[in-house]
């Protein structure tokens, strides 16, 4: 498996645990519940020691691209729903 520098985890691992948390909305906590239940110790901090790094590194400069774009329109369209 290939390791991404300075993290701990594969970068599949990653991928996965990044996966999870910003795309089917499953907490930490969960996934690393979920690992466990396959065999796997990893804890909850492990996965936010990761995390942090790919969130700040390729998810914060994607929502400021989008925030930018969506401040340079004249109108935008939003209802009330919760995320």
């Amino acid at each position: 498996m290939r390791m991404l520098h300075p993290f701990f985890l594969p970068a599949s691992t990653i991928a996965w645990s990044t996966t999870q948390k910003f795309q089917v909305a499953i907490p930490l906590y969960r996934q690393a519940q979920s690992m466990s239940a396959r065999g796997v110790k990893l804890e909850r901090q492990t996965l936010a020691n990761n995390l942090a790094p790919v969130t700040e590194q390729w998810i914060r400069p994607m929502v400021n691209l989008l925030q930018a774009h969506l401040l340079e329109q004249d109108v935008l369209h939003a209802d009330g729903t919760r995320i």
